[in-house]
């Protein structure tokens, strides 16, 4: 049996998260290419009307929460510390 980490599933899309994302890529693109109104999007692909508003407003929003207390080379050295197993 092989063991997965953290990292390696938090990377792994199931095809229901796939196909959401996909559903609202093609809907903002309706939207913005085919002159598609919001709500009418929104009702034929499925997706949350705000959610496609917000995507449209926001394309790449900016992380949340507040910057690390460490500086970068310390963040980083502790994460490349192994854990001992005894």
């Amino acid at each position: 049996m092989m063991a997965t980490t953290s990292k390696v599933q938090s990377k792994l899309k199931t095809a229901a998260q796939f196909h959401k994302e996909l559903m609202l890529e093609t809907a903002i693109k309706a939207t913005k290419e085919e002159g598609i109104n919001q709500h009418a999007a929104a009702k034929k692909f499925s997706v949350s009307r705000v959610t496609i508003r917000n995507q449209m407003v926001h394309p790449n929003p900016s992380p949340h929460g507040g910057k690390a207390k460490l500086p970068d080379w310390a963040e980083n050295s502790i994460a490349d510390v192994k854990p001992s197993t005894g």
